[in-house]
């Protein structure tokens, strides 16, 4: 309460607006009406500051798709013990409007009538809560590039967008655009992150397949046998085989050798490379040696007995002969003879062979070179006993008198007489009618030269190239017909023979030839030269 005077002299209690200023005065009256008059002022001051009081801090997330987020609040406003107060929006937003991502502070400021003031903010935060988009490319396959173990391959690299703006795309794995990637499989990531620190993560992946098989080359190979066998390695048979991303394996079809496989060999190499995929090459592995053998007969000595060297006629002409084992395919061979009844050595490269009974005898020498490598060859020689019982210088001799080939006849002739009739008498022989022919089944036997004399029979031509016909007349039914050389080796062979039958013998030697003809027990034999 304050005092004022109402100017009437007179005192009354009131009450003062702030801020006032009041003037108090004071006259003083005498009893005769002298007066004297006094003044003072009353100033009352408002020092008090207005009220405002801030809302709480307001926290949201932004709105899908838009960096920030609508925020609407009731704006405050301020008191004064004074009216008139005003409340301005000194910073930040007003209610209603998008908030930016990020922390927007709002600040009013109440001014009463007396500018005393007063000063609240509050926060509004908008949370960027949501994650960039990136687009995932789609997978590639190839195949390599011929001759690359990979392959350019060229993509629209991905990049990201976000709600705000800054977001930045970063490749952290695989390999850029338009890089050589190789064969397999190449993981492509990237990574795209806001302003924000939000993040979104896309794969891909780059197959490049290995389609391109190894180029294998082969060279050929000549083995030497060490003690009848040997072995290879692909490194003897490849030469420079190649692939573009790499060899994995290589692999021959055949390994090891022996003497079977004396000569030329194709084998295979297989090259894998490390993808799988293979290709072949053939070589030619040339295994040294293949032995072959012939044997060579030598007489004792030359006395002709009937032109075959495998025939001994005990009493007469040679009593031995010479076998000779030719071998050839290799160095340094070593003979074995087998059985080694009458033959002067078995383990030498030509034994002597001399009998002391009649009957067939067959020898085999097997021949092997320094690499182990083996070969056999069989020599078979008949021996006849055509010696007259206690006449020494006497020996049997089957005589067919000329014109009368059917009727053989026995002889017992000095020896000396022997070479007019094997000379002369072309169907005369050593031995007696009744021996069986060496080299033919014993039975009767009717020898003739020429064309075989017998209505049953007939060879033409002769001498011949090699080719000539043996013509059966009626309806006999031939067993066997038999063509052996002047060593006893058969050359031709014919069973169960009816009618007319060709022989072609091929490229045999010339000379001269035996032709057997074989009916029941009965043979009939006729030379045949080859020309």
């Amino acid at each position: 309460m304050h005092w004022c005077n109402d100017n009437t002299n007179s005192w009354l209690a009131k009450w003062f607006y702030i801020p006032c200023t009041t003037t108090n005065t004071f006259v003083v009256t005498d009893a005769n009406s002298n007066t004297a008059t006094a003044s003072f002022t009353v100033t009352v001051t408002d020092n008090e500051n207005p009220v405002i009081t801030a809302p709480a801090n307001i926290s949201v997330n932004n709105d899908a798709g838009t960096c920030g987020a609508i925020v609407a609040y009731t704006s405050p406003v301020g008191t004064d013990n004074c009216t008139g107060a005003t409340t301005t929006q000194t910073a930040g937003l007003p209610s209603g409007s998008t908030f930016p991502v990020g922390t927007t502070t709002n600040t009013f400021v109440v001014t009463d009538a007396n500018n005393n003031t007063d000063t609240s903010s509050f926060t509004v935060t908008v949370t960027d809560n949501e994650n960039p988009i990136i687009t995932t490319p789609a997978n590639i396959s190839v195949n390599n590039t011929v001759g690359t173990c990979g392959t350019v391959v060229t993509y629209t690299t991905p990049v990201g967008t976000d709600n705000c703006p800054g977001a930045t795309t970063t490749q952290t794995a695989g390999l850029p655009s338009g890089s050589t990637f190789p064969v397999g499989t190449t993981t492509n990531t990237f990574v795209v992150t806001d302003a924000n620190s939000n993040t979104a993560t896309t794969s891909f992946t780059v197959t490049v397949a290995d389609n391109e098989a190894p180029n294998a080359v082969c060279k050929n190979y000549t083995l030497n046998l060490s003690g009848g066998s040997g072995t290879i390695t692909t490194a003897n048979i490849n030469n420079g085989s190649t692939d573009n991303c790499g060899i994995a394996s290589m692999s021959l079809s055949k390994t090891s050798f022996n003497c079977t496989n004396a000569g030329a060999n194709t084998i295979t190499l297989t090259v894998t490379d490390i993808h799988g995929n293979s290709s072949t090459c053939n070589a030619i592995v040339t295994v040294q040696y293949r032995p072959t053998c012939t044997i060579a007969v030598t007489p004792s000595n030359t006395t002709y007995t009937g032109g075959v060297a495998t025939n001994i006629y005990l009493g007469y002409g040679p009593q031995s002969a010479t076998v000779t084992c030719n071998a050839t395919g290799g160095t340094g061979f070593t003979y074995s003879w087998s059985p080694s009844a009458n033959l002067s050595c078995t383990n030498c490269q030509s034994p002597v062979f001399t009998p002391t009974a009649p009957g067939n005898y067959t020898f085999t020498v097997t021949a092997t070179n320094s690499n182990g490598c083996s070969t056999t060859c069989t020599v078979t020689f008949c021996v006849l006993d055509v010696r007259v019982p206690g006449q020494n210088n006497k020996v049997y001799l089957c005589h067919v008198p000329p014109g009368n080939s059917g009727n053989p006849q026995t002889l017992s002739i000095s020896v000396n007489a022997v070479p007019a009739h094997l000379t002369s008498h072309g169907g005369d022989r050593l031995g007696t009618c009744s021996q069986a022919i060496c080299g033919t089944p014993k039975g009767t036997e009717t020898v003739g030269t020429g064309i075989i004399h017998s209505d049953e029979f007939k060879i033409y031509p002769n001498p011949t190239s090699g080719i000539f016909n043996i013509e059966i007349q009626h309806d006999v039914k031939v067993d066997k017909i038999i063509v052996m050389d002047v060593t006893g080796k058969v050359v031709a062979t014919r069973t169960n023979v009816e009618g007319n039958t060709k022989f072609d013998l091929g490229d045999v030697a010339r000379g001269v030839y035996y032709v057997h003809v074989m009916y029941g027990t009965e043979v009939f034999r006729t030379k045949l030269t080859v020309q």
